[in-house]
């Protein structure tokens, strides 16, 4: 939908200007919206992150997995995290 679209894109947004909280908050509502997409879950785990979210993150990019195995930036994202 369009409204979940808008969400998504502020989502980006935000996670490229450093307003994570924010970047969570949208893509979250996106992912309720009906956006629940492997690139979604994905930024969402990039934005888990920056926070230092760690254990989110990995949730995050493990639904992304869950919805495309093929995903190789969540796969390398999700190794990425030592824990």
């Amino acid at each position: 939908s369009g409204s979940a679209r808008n969400l998504i894109e502020l989502g980006r947004l935000y996670l490229q200007t450093d307003r994570d909280e924010d970047a969570i908050a949208r893509l979250e509502q996106a992912i309720a919206a009906g956006a629940d997409y492997p690139d979604v879950h994905y930024l969402l785990g990039n934005a888990y992150r920056a926070r230092g979210e760690v254990k989110r993150a990995q949730m995050a990019y493990r639904s992304a997995l869950a919805l495309n195995e093929h995903y190789a930036d969540a796969r390398r994202a999700l190794e990425a995290i030592v824990v």
